[in-house]
């Protein structure tokens, strides 16, 4: 249940309206009818989750409102592409999720009744959603009694109806699924013999010597293998070499759109005929709003904050005006003028109150500061009032405290311009009343920095940027290449002095390939090519791409030939673990003690205390899961076959065992053990159901 309440959240979205005079905020997922029709009847498949299809049409439908949403509630800023793929996954694992368990509930009979939804919403056990949904978050008060009133408000329009019936649509889906998890979960039982067992491979040790032959003290290049024992090899490990899902390759070559460097002399001519503008200007600000690449900053840098050539020469000026530059800075030409000077301090210790006006008493706010200002000023601790009378509840708990800040400080810009200037204006300290249209500050600055130096500095630059005309020659190069590259061969030729790249295991879903950017289209091009196809020029950001398919892994088990290096290297290992096994049993004839048996190997033998069978990890030893069965597994004093392990071939010996103290709670470790894995059933099902339903994604064809 929780793993499905964190999913659902992180696909959700926020929807924002007014109940009862309060702005609540619901987190809603996708709106999906119920039932597995939506996913069918249509021309187009995105996917094919068992067998049922699911239109394109309709994932897009998804993406599209979960674009919209994420946009709402950003104050609708564009979207960055990364974001953009973010939610298209999210809109697609929904679906998927959405689909697989839908069929689970129809299989079960799982389902939450009309009746159930009203107790949800209204009756005697709220849903959390709807508590949380109708409290009101100025006062954190939950009133029961509003939910229907505020429900029938909400649907009186289409899109609140439309709001509600999706918020509805998600708690009944959480309690679906609630219901399906605590199936599971009750079905799940540990038995006195499992608990007796876990409370051994825990606290049960065991010592050992051991002696041991690395692999690495033989190498590869001495041992070799035939193309039948690399076969066998790989048909009793073929489960290794399982493709869950297809997977293509594929060479590409990138030309950079770089500025030329006629580009170059033109950012250079253009900055240094501007300089003598600058000079003459008289509004700065506008200047450089007018003719600069980056907007006019108008924040002030105190010494020792700015670059070092011109902290040197601006903090020395006696006047404003000066110009330094042209100069060359991350990327652009650059001109700095001195554009002010002052002697401020840098920092301001302060606390402040707010009264927040309601709609038609401003003046009476207004008067209600003043009133509260004389009391301080008459002797009322601040902290008293501040905590008495304060509407910010980001300072009301802490008496107003804001404390020590900067001037562009992010506790101060959170109140806006007008208060950072009141709080840094004067050179006094004491209290402040600042009068706004929603209300009121009672502001009191308690400690000031001396002052200093500060200067504001107008920056123009011009970026330094390929031309249209370079972009053309550049693509000219791009497409000659393509043409004259049509084929794996003349590709392979005519890319030997470019810098080819590789791409290796491409999934259909996947939007990164290394040096591009937003590599998208590249991946959907090889998804809709055959092996040995060369694409046309594409274009990614300020690059072009040519790129060809080199190889196709379908679902199911990967051909030989694809991994023979692979396998070959597997096979050595195998065929020394065989000769070690064999060198281990000849010299062990006739002896039974671990120091003899490492004398006759030429090496030492060595121990290792405090052994548990749960562990995976023994000191010394590294990754070694065999060894620590055999600890467990051999008798006492005698020496053990030959065991293969991760590094090297060992045999051991078992010195002791003491086992798990006696007279430990037994069913306590059982309800330990449940409670463990109920907490995972819900997760652990889900990933199993995603792993059975043989997902068909066909994404690239479309996007």
């Amino acid at each position: 249940m929780a793993i499905i309440g964190s999913i659902r959240k992180k696909m959700g979205w926020v929807l924002l309206f007014f109940v009862g005079g309060a702005l609540l905020a619901f987190i809603l997922g996708d709106f999906l009818n119920s039932g597995s029709s939506m996913f069918t009847g249509d021309r187009t498949t995105v996917a094919e989750v068992g067998g049922t299809k699911i239109s394109a049409n309709v994932y897009e439908r998804n993406v599209e409102e979960r674009l919209a949403s994420f946009q709402m509630n950003s104050n609708g800023e564009n979207i960055p592409s990364e974001t953009q793929d973010m939610l298209r996954d999210e809109a697609w694992e929904q679906m998927i999720r959405d689909l697989i368990m839908e069929q689970q509930y129809n299989e079960t009979g799982i389902a939450v009744g009309g009746e159930e939804l009203k107790d949800m919403v209204s009756g005697q056990n709220i849903h959390p959603e709807v508590a949380r949904a109708f409290t009101n978050p100025q006062t954190g008060e939950f009133d029961p009694s509003s939910i229907l009133s505020s429900i029938k408000r909400l649907r009186e329009t289409e899109d609140g109806n439309n709001r509600w019936a999706m918020f509805e649509d998600k708690i009944v889906k959480e309690r679906t699924f609630e219901k399906y998890a605590m199936l599971i979960q009750k079905g799940l039982y540990v038995t006195t013999a499992e608990a007796e067992r876990d409370i051994q491979s825990g606290s049960a040790k065991a010592n050992i010597s051991y002696v041991y032959k690395s692999f690495s003290s033989v190498s590869d290049s001495s041992i070799t293998v035939t193309d039948q024992e690399i076969r066998e090899y790989y048909e009793a490990h073929k489960h290794l070499y399982k493709q869950k899902e297809e997977e293509r390759s594929l060479e590409y070559v990138i030309f950079n759109v770089d500025p030329s460097a006629e580009d170059t002399l033109e950012a250079r001519n253009w900055i240094s005929e501007i300089k003598e503008k600058l000079v003459e200007s008289t509004t700065d600000s506008l200047f450089v709003n007018r003719h600069a690449d980056t907007p006019f900053d108008d924040r002030f840098y105190g010494k020792g904050s700015i670059a070092a050539n011109l902290d040197s020469i601006f903090f020395a000026a006696d006047s404003t005006g000066l110009v330094v530059g042209p100069y060359f800075e991350n990327g652009a030409y650059k001109l700095a003028k001195l554009s002010e000077k002052r002697m401020h301090s840098d920092s301001v210790k302060v606390r402040q109150f707010v009264l927040l006006a309601k709609e038609g008493d401003t003046l009476a706010t207004y008067a209600r500061a003043d009133s509260l200002m004389k009391l301080i000023q008459n002797g009322t601790p601040f902290g008293d009032v501040a905590f008495n009378n304060n509407d910010d509840p980001s300072t009301q708990a802490d008496s107003g405290n804001i404390g020590w800040v900067t001037e562009y400080d992010q506790r101060m810009t959170y109140y806006g311009p007008r208060f950072t200037d009141t709080c840094f204006a004067n050179t006094s300290k004491g209290l402040i009343l600042l009068k706004t249209p929603y209300g009121a500050h009672v502001i009191d600055v308690q400690e000031r920095t001396k002052l200093v130096p500060q200067v504001r500095i107008a920056f123009v630059d011009r970026y330094l940027k390929p031309s249209q005309e370079t972009y053309n020659n550049v693509y000219q190069q791009a497409n000659e290449f393509a043409g004259k590259s049509r084929t794996e061969e003349t590709f392979s030729q005519n890319s030997t002095k470019l810098n080819k790249r590789v791409a290796e295991g491409l999934r259909t879903g996947d939007r990164n390939i290394p040096g591009l950017e937003s590599a998208r289209p590249m991946v959907r091009w090889a998804y809709n090519s055959e092996v040995g196809d060369v694409s046309d020029v594409m274009a990614f950001g300020d690059k072009f791409a040519v790129a060809l398919l080199t190889e196709v892994l379908e679902e199911g088990y990967i051909p030989i030939d694809k991994r023979k290096p692979e396998l070959e290297i597997a096979a050595k290992k195998e065929k020394k673990v065989k000769q070690f096994q064999e060198e281990f049993k000849s010299k062990m004839a006739g002896i039974n003690d671990i120091n003899a048996l490492a004398s006759a190997m030429g090496s030492e033998a060595q121990k290792v205390e405090g052994i548990t069978f749960s562990a995976s990890f023994v000191a010394g030893l590294g990754m070694e899961p065999a060894v620590i069965g055999h600890a467990f597994g051999e008798k006492q004093g005698q020496l053990s076959q030959p065991i293969k392990g991760n590094t090297g071939v060992f045999v051991i010996v078992v010195e002791s065992v003491t086992p798990a103290p006696e007279g430990q709670d037994i069913a306590t470790k059982k309800k330990s053990m449940r409670a463990t894995a109920q907490s995972r059933a819900a997760t652990d099902v889900v990933n199993a159901l995603l792993e059975k339903a043989d997902v068909q994604d066909y994404r690239a064809k479309f996007y």
